[in-house]
């Protein structure tokens, strides 16, 4: 990745890869942040296979 933020602790890691930035969470991180409720109008993109 071109930026990374997050492995010290490891709740929460960005990856930076300038087009594309990937949010990695524990549970409990996730369930704190709850994105899915902020973001909860968001266009939804399914991938099969990364």
């Amino acid at each position: 990745p071109l930026h990374y933020e997050g492995y010290q602790h490891a709740r929460w890691i960005c990856l930076d890869y300038f087009s594309v930035v990937v949010h990695v969470f524990y549970p409990e991180a996730r369930a704190f942040y709850q994105l899915e409720q902020l973001w909860s109008d968001a266009l939804i993109t399914e991938y099969a296979s990364l």
